[in-house]
């Protein structure tokens, strides 16, 4: 059995997510300083933007098995139950 591998990953993806991300939380906070009544109402938004980065970025980081791409998993099962 291979070991999980987070080495050859590309990070192209997740840098463009957390540009992203920095992105959306600058407009919230510009929309903050524009309009200081809301800035209680953005509150939960910095959270969920906090939520989302860091599901995402421990999904990323979770280590794949390299057997999982090659071929059909259910040939794959057949083939280990002979």
């Amino acid at each position: 059995m291979k070991k999980p591998s987070v080495a050859a990953r590309r990070t192209g993806g997740l840098i463009r997510f957390w540009l992203a991300v920095l992105a959306i939380g600058a407009g919230l906070y510009s929309i903050g300083r524009a309009m200081p009544a809301a800035r209680d109402l953005l509150v939960p938004g910095y959270w969920i933007l906090a939520a989302f980065a860091l599901f995402f970025t421990v999904r990323w980081y979770r280590p794949r098995h390299g057997d999982r791409r090659h071929g059909d998993r259910r040939e794959h099962r057949e083939r280990e139950n002979q």
